[in-house]
């Protein structure tokens, strides 16, 4: 999704595994994934692949989801970026296993990752908080 309002522009690809960003340029904002974790593979398939090779699998997908999401922005030419998706919770007993192997990139990974990368642009924690509400 792209929107384009007075002379700003923010992109969202959340969940488009394979943006088609040519041609796209002076991003203000992106909105990109930056974890390998919403899907099943390799978690759910311990009996083949075994513990440790998930957890390795998984290492090397979320490694290459902060690089995919660096490469992105840098290409899109943003200012800031807001790395998404994975910030749920995995809260039933039966899904234990796959909470435990099912692993994410962390907020706080991603923005070291950018840092070390030497990129120029703003990552900004979907997470923080910056106002708290109150009833009235």
């Amino acid at each position: 999704i792209l929107i384009s309002y007075k002379g700003h522009k923010i992109l969202n690809t959340v969940d488009c595994p394979s943006p088609d960003i040519d041609g796209l340029k002076d991003i203000d904002l992106a909105l990109i994934e930056a974890v390998d974790g919403a899907s099943a593979y390799p978690v759910c398939w311990e009996d083949l692949y075994g513990i440790d090779r998930i957890n390795l699998i998984k290492k090397g997908n979320n490694r290459r989801a902060i690089e995919t999401m660096i490469q992105r922005v840098k290409k899109l030419n943003s200012e800031f970026v807001i790395p998404f998706a994975g910030y749920f919770s995995i809260p039933l007993i039966e899904d234990s296993i796959i909470k435990s192997l099912n692993t994410f990139n962390s907020v706080e990974k991603i923005i070291t990752e950018t840092q070390k990368s030497g990129a120029n642009f703003k990552t900004i924690n979907p997470l923080y908080k910056a106002f708290s509400f109150s009833s009235c």
